[in-house]
């Protein structure tokens, strides 16, 4: 039975949580974040575009730059909730609360899909470089691509870690 004071306790040790539950908390954390920023692709696509580093020059923004926008919603969105779908298995599926070896599969395909997630944030970063420093931009907008390709980096960081811990859990 569960002792009750433990779930009372004002300034509860953060220790008690196992590992694998933090894992997949903040998983879920950044796998909902793609999914919320698929809607706001799709929802307001010149809002992503800032989101994601790039000042649309032209107003109202052009149907290829709106549309190439609209397709990464699309992807964010499939890999949100793909990314969450896999969580939920390993969570709640008979297979994977049974088996040790189903787990451990399980777990080693989050790890590959942060270490993708990884990937896709170094590569936002690698483009944006990339277009800061390209021909017929203004300064504003090449200065605001360069900080976001900083940001880029920097998120990958925690993609890494997570991908890394999920590998070797």
């Amino acid at each position: 039975m569960p002792n009750p004071s433990r779930y009372s306790d004002p300034d509860p040790d953060l220790s008690l949580i196992p590992p694998h539950r933090a894992l997949t908390i903040l998983t879920s954390v950044f796998q909902s974040l793609a999914f919320c920023t698929g809607f706001v692709n799709l929802a307001e696509p010149d809002k992503d575009a800032i989101i994601l580093g790039i000042l649309l020059e032209s107003d109202p923004p052009r149907p290829v730059e709106l549309a190439y926008i609209k397709v990464r919603g699309v992807y964010n969105l499939a890999t949100g909730l793909a990314g969450l779908g896999i969580l939920r298995y390993l969570q709640f599926s008979y297979v994977a609360t049974s088996s040790p070896a189903a787990a451990t599969a399980v777990r080693k395909v989050i790890g590959i899909t942060m270490l993708a997630g990884t990937i896709v944030r170094l590569g936002d970063s690698w483009v944006l470089s990339e277009f800061s420093h390209g021909p017929g931009l203004s300064r504003s907008a090449a200065d605001f691509a360069g900080s976001k390709s900083t940001d880029h980096a920097i998120m990958a960081i925690p993609y890494a870690v997570l991908a890394t811990a999920w590998l070797l859990t």
